[in-house]
């Protein structure tokens, strides 16, 4: 199977189980607004974060994928605007970010001084902006559903947003 479809597969297959183990704890399966908002969170965050990595790992080495998505926070600070003000003003979080941006230049390093890809120039230009925007993509879905969270148990959300990322 193609990584991208046996994404799919896992992730239905574990929205399913875990469907019906909270089915027989009689939990109600919610209603169509949280359905809609789990999708949401489902489709940025499973689909476009995990699904676009299993993609992008036929072209780019682990590592190379590792830090395109070690981008996160980054895009995390820089998206989550209303809180620019919180996280600007926190000295720890600042250093972290330096931290964390000089250990991705580290890997970079390495990883440039050891590439070696089966992979066309192009298909790995296209590997790496599909991983970020797997990273964005994930944080999209993390910022959506702080901001709109769904009325069921954590365990009812996730296995609609697994099901509706499978499918």
């Amino acid at each position: 199977f193609p990584p991208f479809i046996l994404s799919g597969f896992r992730f239905f297959i574990a929205g399913l189980i875990l469907l019906l183990w909270r089915k027989t704890q009689r939990e109600s399966i919610g209603t169509a607004t949280d359905w809609k908002k789990n999708a949401i969170t489902g489709i940025l965050i499973l689909t476009g974060g995990t699904g676009l990595v299993a993609w992008g790992e036929q072209y780019v080495t682990s590592t190379e994928a590792a830090i395109a998505i070690a981008t996160g926070p980054f895009w995390f600070i820089a998206l989550d605007r209303k809180n620019w003000k919180n996280y600007f003003s926190n000295k720890l979080i600042t250093i972290g970010l330096a931290i964390g941006f000089a250990g991705l230049l580290l890997f970079l390093k390495g990883s440039i001084a050891s590439a070696h890809s089966q992979a066309s120039d192009g298909l790995r230009i296209l590997s790496f902006v599909v991983l970020a925007l797997s990273s964005v993509s994930w944080v999209l879905g993390s910022l959506y559903s702080k901001n709109n969270p769904a009325g069921n148990s954590t365990f009812m959300n996730i296995a609609q947003q697994l099901i509706v990322a499978g499918i």
